[in-house]
């Protein structure tokens, strides 16, 4: 919900937007990518480690959207 406000705000681009949604939706429903488990997971230890490496640049990406877009709103007042 936030990710799509950023986008219509214009703070962040729409693709990226859905892009961190659908990682998201496939970190939480895929059994092994954020979570370990008792039985051996179907992701490969390498798609667990791009989702995680992915899911961190996301992470900076929003960090950094959010600082851009709080230093303008503080310029205009």
């Amino acid at each position: 919900k936030a990710l799509r406000k950023a986008a219509s705000a214009g703070y962040i681009p729409s693709p990226i937007s859905e892009m961190v949604i659908k990682l998201y939706a496939y970190r939480g429903d895929e059994p092994g990518v954020s979570h370990g488990q008792a039985e051996t997971p179907d992701v490969t230890r390498h798609e667990a480690e791009l989702i995680l490496n992915v899911a961190g640049a996301v992470g900076n990406y929003l960090k950094s959207a959010i600082q851009r877009s709080t230093a303008r709103a503080e310029r205009r007042r």
